[in-house]
């Protein structure tokens, strides 16, 4: 969970950086950047799943996997929509072409810390409860 919690804390300082990135720096430190939050995505979805094993129960990950699988649909389904309404919001107030989607690099730096202190409590919690029962293994 901490590595995971790294990524997240990772992406998100990307993220609110995006904005001084495309201002200050040449286009290929943007690709670097975007490398990385791409890497950490695909960090974040491989670990997902080890990290409802950490949680639930065998018998509850049917649930649980019914629960969050929805979830994550619903931000790739209209993650890009906001993405472009605020942009388009952007731009009526007259904001220049190349800031117009700094709000949304900010909302989503805001997102992802946001993701990485939930983890973090998460963690805590985890800390003070029972361990899981152990599936007894036959010999």
């Amino acid at each position: 969970m901490l590595l995971q919690m790294g990524m997240l804390f990772l992406t998100g300082a990307l993220y609110g950086t995006y904005p001084a990135i495309i201002q200050n720096l040449p286009i290929w430190s943007l690709a670097i950047a975007k490398i990385i939050t791409g890497g950490c995505f695909a960090g974040l979805l491989a670990t997902q799943s080890l990290l409802l094993l950490e949680i639930y129960e065998p018998r509850e990950l049917p649930a649980a996997f019914r629960i969050t699988q929805p979830c994550a649909s619903i931000g790739w389904t209209f993650g890009p929509v906001i993405g472009y309404y605020l942009h388009l919001l952007q731009k009526s107030r007259l904001v220049e072409e190349r800031q117009s989607y700094n709000l949304f690099f900010y909302m989503c730096a805001a997102l992802y810390i946001a993701a990485a202190v939930n983890l973090a409590v998460l963690l805590a919690r985890l800390s003070t409860r029972p361990a899981k029962a152990q599936v007894a293994s036959t010999e």
